[in-house]
């Protein structure tokens, strides 16, 4: 799909609010091109939970709830990281690969792509 059309929205912050829902002892690691842009979304999945208390059956755990890392009450939760950030020894049921490249030109750049 071309840009602008909800990719991001919808599989970066509704779909781990949807998973972590059904599923709070799990955890999802969402990577992007760059550490800030991955928490971004890491934020705006945490705010969501956070906004919904009655609707939702998932909380986040008051003593982890960073925007780039939380965890919910039952042991699952998130980290948000830049595609160049370690996420060695950190397991997860999902995960997601937003936006790799920061623009087209490194999209297109052999060695940008194997880095990545």
């Amino acid at each position: 799909m071309p840009p602008r059309h909800g990719k991001s929205a919808l599989v970066s912050h509704w779909f781990p609010v949807w998973f972590l829902d059904l599923f709070p002892q799990y955890r999802v690691i969402l990577a992007s091109y760059e550490s800030d842009y991955a928490a971004t979304w890491g934020r705006k999945v945490r705010n969501t939970i956070q906004e919904h208390p009655g609707e939702l059956r998932v909380a986040i755990s008051g003593d982890s709830s960073a925007a780039d890392r939380w965890d919910t009450t039952e042991g699952g939760g998130m980290n948000a990281v830049g595609t160049q950030g370690a996420v060695t020894g950190k397991g997860a049921q999902v995960l997601i690969v937003d936006d790799p490249h920061k623009d087209r030109e490194q999209a297109e750049s052999l060695t940008m792509r194997e880095k990545v």
